[in-house]
């Protein structure tokens, strides 16, 4: 359940072997709710809000290489009945302008 203060972290880690060399893809989330409120464009209310850290690593191990570390922090805006509404990262926004529910 969502609520406020909820924190939940996922991870995956997967690696492939060619060659004799081992490559390696290390994925790690954590997601937690700010609250509920609107969305930043005012069109979605009720919304939860939550902040997303995210680390991916990626290594070929073998000498001479060294882990290539990616940290994304993203915020994301989740409407009743709709989903995500609204993502934003330090270099990119996603917004939802329409939507139409089915039947």
């Amino acid at each position: 359940p969502l609520t406020t203060g909820y924190s939940r972290t996922d991870s995956a880690s997967t690696f492939a072997v060619s060659q004799g060399v081992t490559i390696s893809h290390d994925w790690l989330r954590t997601s937690t709710v700010l609250g509920i409120g609107t969305s930043p464009d005012g069109r979605w209310e009720q919304c939860y809000h939550l902040v997303q850290d995210e680390t991916t690593i990626n290594w070929i191990r073998t000498p001479g290489f060294e882990p290539e570390t990616t940290v994304v922090q993203r915020e994301l805006w989740l409407a009743p009945d709709v989903g995500l509404v609204e993502r934003q990262t330090a270099d990119s926004t996603l917004t939802l302008v329409s939507y139409t529910q089915g039947n």
